[in-house]
């Protein structure tokens, strides 16, 4: 979460209406020591501090503010519309299928990277040593914990294939996800589609 500046310049305060009251403007800093400090962004003072628990809650406006029985600041309710809904679980589902694609894959006890890059590295690879029917001696890929390990054709072959296995299988759930996601009608129907790949 970004730090905000403890330095907080005179004409912001006027984007802060909500926070007025009798001459006070508040805002939230996230400390050093993960705190969070309630500021009197006039006097530049300190007010309260809160936990990180509780400077989320301040963030996605879930809690109303009082100092001293004083009001500060009313949390806003957003309820999104069920299209909305629809939206951010297509959104989810996008994202956690794109961070499964691009996971480590285990192959002989060990990691190996399988983003983008790597895969396109494999490839290259593959067409490289393919066309000469074995790869130099002595030849190692790097494993996650960065480790040198020795790899034959047959090795590039078989990590490869366990990519594209694992590709079809995340795509096999994305598109079952997808319809569950299209078919659902209510919010609680959203709710239990849990996105597992």
């Amino acid at each position: 979460m970004e730090k905000l500046n403890n330095l907080i310049q005179d004409e912001i305060i006027d984007d802060f209406n909500d926070y007025f009251s009798d001459e006070k403007c508040f805002s939230v800093v996230l400390k050093d020591n993960g705190f969070i400090d309630y500021i009197d962004m006039r006097k530049l003072e300190n007010a309260v501090e809160v936990s990180e628990e509780t400077y989320i809650k301040i963030m996605q406006n879930q809690v109303n503010f009082y100092e001293k029985g004083e009001f500060i600041h009313k949390a806003q309710v957003i309820e999104l519309s069920f299209d909305e809904l629809k939206e951010n679980k297509l959104n989810e589902l996008e994202n956690t299928k794109t961070q499964a694609e691009n996971a480590d894959i285990l192959y002989k006890d060990k990691l190996y990277q399988a983003d983008s890059k790597a895969k396109e590295l494999l490839t290259q690879s593959l067409v490289i040593f393919s066309s000469v029917g074995a790869v130099p001696d002595n030849f190692v890929w790097k494993s996650s914990d960065n480790s040198l390990n020795v790899f034959s054709l047959d090795d590039l072959k078989n990590l490869s294939l366990l990519i594209a296995q694992r590709t079809q299988e995340i795509t096999a759930k994305y598109w079952s996800y997808k319809e569950q996601i299209r078919n659902a009608t209510t919010s609680d129907e959203l709710d239990l589609i849990k996105l597992e790949f």
